[in-house]
């Protein structure tokens, strides 16, 4: 019996027959992105916490060591150390730090998420190789689901383009013959061939665009620009954030 490969294009249209199984969460700009980064650069673990309150009861509990990283609006969240910069991610070390975030909707998409999947992965464009190769060890022949964060409830381009480039990666060169794909993830792989590459793509979503924008007003958010850059460079990194447990209402990813 072929195994599903499904897609969802939204945290909340999570195929309601498919529980268990591995999923993959997408919010390349720019959530799994920055998670990925700080423990590319050797960050003990990141959290997902799923409100403002509950990462300041985070680090309230785990102490020293404890960073908040986030965002609304896709600026940093006041009293927290970081935004969701994956180049803030990237300017350093993280040894010794454990980050906690909290996003307007990568980490609520991993938290609706987990409770439908027995494993958890984060996924983006720079990691999407390293991403589906770990999938399919973790599923062992079983289901595979591909959630898309999207961006204040509706889809986005950005994160269904990088869908389909992980659906591509899963499916293999060849085009793997015991996966049943849904409908929605037929479409995404057909996004694939609609734009020159991930970084035209970003480009083109509302949610890159608005990023873009913002640093064309005001050179104080030009790094938002640079981002989307960084965001769409494909398979330049091997680290696969997934998920290790929990810690009161957090997330663990390592």
């Amino acid at each position: 019996m072929s195994r599903r490969l499904s897609v969802s294009l939204l945290p909340g249209l999570h195929p309601p027959e498919q529980r268990g199984g591995t999923a993959l969460v997408i919010d390349v700009l720019r959530a799994t992105t920055t998670a990925t980064t700080f423990l590319e650069r050797g960050a003990d673990a990141v959290m997902f916490a799923p409100s403002i309150e509950a990462a300041h009861a985070l680090r309230a509990s785990l102490g020293t060591g404890t960073l908040l990283a986030g965002e609304r609006g896709g600026l940093r969240i006041d009293g927290f150390d970081l935004g969701n910069s994956p180049l803030d991610a990237a300017a350093r070390e993280w040894g010794g730090h454990t980050l906690v975030m909290n996003t307007t909707n990568g980490t609520d998409a991993a938290h609706t998420a987990v409770q439908a999947a027995q494993h958890v992965l984060l996924a983006c464009l720079r990691n999407a190789p390293a991403a589906a190769a770990r999938a399919q060890a973790l599923a062992q022949g079983g289901d595979i689901t591909v959630v898309c964060a999207g961006t204040d409830g509706q889809v986005s381009l950005d994160d269904c383009y990088t869908a389909g480039v992980v659906v591509r990666e899963l499916l293999g060169p060849a085009g793997e013959t015991d996966f049943m794909l849904n409908d929605s993830a037929q479409m995404v792989l057909a996004l694939t061939a609609r734009w020159p590459g991930p970084q035209a793509a970003l480009q083109a979503s509302a949610h890159g665009q608005r990023l873009l924008g913002m640093g064309d007003i005001d050179l104080a958010f030009a790094d938002l620009a640079l981002d989307v850059t960084f965001c769409a460079e494909l398979g330049v990194s091997d680290c696969v954030p997934e998920l290790r447990g929990r810690e009161a209402e957090g997330l663990v990813f390592r």
